[in-house]
């Protein structure tokens, strides 16, 4: 087994633990109660209340606003120990300064946003996704296998996501299950209607089926196949998208992504005797 060096190992740690490890014995702080002082400041972009407030500045996340005199007196330490304590985390690169006249605008590096999915995780998905639409549109595998697997796909990711990084909020795991299932609808668009030369078309119209899989279709996988291969004929003309549709928010949101497939194809629009035609067999039909 091949071990890392222990000056190049990084350590993920959910901030709340921080919190809970603290032993507050006396009004002096630790360094490791400082750190954690300075990580709550980050988080809440603190500004100190000795910042006038027509000279406070607009932060960005996870930088705050003090100075050193003042964490001196919170942490009951010498103004040259806060000084050296802080240059000490520069040189391990855990923080970011900027000094100012009157105060110390910061920033801490060990936090992070989970605002997107890092591509470890969406990667775990990627083989089985591969599989299913290149089996799906060349007949190997039928609708209902296809809708199987697709839900296994999202489930099973995020389910392995989570095992790999138990600490990320809710919010971070449905934000999670939502990228991947963008990510699966451009793939399967992709390998349906070959849109990767017009990137522009491509991701309107993913975007498009994606709020119509999450609020018209409520995440039924067999139903998004089925409106995926009825698009050309929807677009044509040549089936009713009022008929197809079981109501109207539905349809109007329908209308847009077919304007949007027509606009991809040239496809032109009919009649209104054609379809006329195409309503009145439609009704034979049924």
């Amino acid at each position: 087994m091949k071990r890392i060096p222990v000056d190049a190992t990084e350590v993920r740690v959910c901030k709340d633990l921080f919190g809970f490890l603290q032993e507050r014995r006396n009004e002096r702080y630790t360094k490791f109660e400082a750190y954690c002082d300075l990580l709550n400041k980050a988080s809440v972009q603190y500004i100190s209340s000795s910042i006038p407030k027509g000279d406070r500045p607009e932060l960005a996340e996870f930088h705050f606003v003090t100075t050193k005199t003042e964490l001196a007196e919170v942490w009951h330490w010498h103004r040259a120990t806060v000084r050296a304590f802080l240059d000490k985390l520069d040189e391990y690169g855990e923080i970011v300064r900027q000094e100012e006249p009157k105060c110390i605008i910061c920033r801490m590096t060990a936090l992070e946003s989970p605002q997107k999915p890092t591509d470890l995780q969406l990667q775990l998905f990627e083989d089985m996704a591969a599989f299913i639409v290149t089996a799906w549109p060349s007949g190997n595998v039928d609708i209902n296998q296809t809708a199987i697997t697709c839900g296994q796909i999202i489930t099973s990711s995020v389910k392995l996501s989570n095992q790999i990084m138990p600490l990320v909020n809710k919010e971070y795991t449905f934000f999670l299950r939502d990228s991947i299932i963008t990510r699966l609808i451009q793939r399967l668009i992709d390998s349906t209607f070959s849109l990767k030369d017009n990137v522009t078309s491509s991701e309107s119209m993913r975007d498009l089926l994606v709020e119509a899989f999450t609020i018209h279709l409520h995440e039924d996988w067999e139903r998004m196949l089925h409106l995926m291969m009825d698009i050309p004929e929807l677009a044509a003309g040549k089936r009713s998208v009022i008929d197809y549709c079981d109501n109207e928010q539905f349809a109007v949101h329908l209308q847009a992504i077919l304007t949007e497939y027509r606009n991809v194809y040239e496809i032109p629009v009919l009649t209104g005797d054609e379809q006329q035609s195409v309503t009145s067999n439609r009704s034979t039909h049924k």
